[in-house]
Parts: structure tokens; sequence; C-alpha cells
């Protein structure tokens, strides 16, 4: 929390999770590739942009799934990204406020 004159913020850290799921022909290079992409600082600078950033990924995960009667590979990687909430009060703190305070005798 930050307060001045003026107003107060307060900052929240979220995290927000992501799961990658890629199925068909060279699933497991195109996870991969994905997992090493978002390593790269030009595509966390991307990020950016929207007020992300890349937190943390999991291990490349390999199921089966069952997709028209036939059993297909998957492969899942789990993508963290942070962002920081900014909420802006315009309200003064209570110090700031003329106040008397009155004591029965």
């Amino acid at each position: 929390m930050k307060q001045n004159d003026e107003y107060t913020e307060l900052w929240q850290h979220e995290t927000l999770t992501c799961i990658a799921s890629f199925y068909g022909k060279n699933d497991m290079v195109y996870v991969a590739r994905f997992r090493d992409g978002i390593m790269l600082s030009q595509n966390n600078a991307e990020l950016n942009k929207s007020n992300l950033t890349l937190g943390s990924y999991s291990q490349i995960n390999a199921f089966l799934e069952l997709i028209n009667n036939q059993w297909v590979n998957r492969f899942d990687i789990i993508v963290h990204l942070r962002r920081k909430v900014v909420c802006r009060y315009h309200i003064k703190s209570v110090t700031d406020a003329h106040v008397t305070f009155f004591r029965d005798k």
C-alpha cells in the first residue's frame, strides 16, 4: 500500500495459471519449443506490454486422451504469469483530517 496527500494506492500481485496442450504430429517438438520460447527475454518483453511477466512453468507432462474412439498423445505444460494490479483510491489519511475528540467528564 502506498499513500500520499492526494490518494492511496493498494498494490496486489496476482498469478494467472495457464495450461497449454499440444496434440498431433511433432507435439513433443512443439511443446519443447514453446517451453524454450517463453524463457526468451524478447517474448517476456511482449508480455510486459500487457503488464504481465513469466513467473514459472511446470515440467512437460504426457497424457493419453481418447478422441473419436482413438487414443492420442497429449503434452501439457502449465505456465504461471504474474501481474501487479494497482487500485487508486482518492481518499485522504485519517491523520490528515481536522478532528477534535471530546471526552465526557
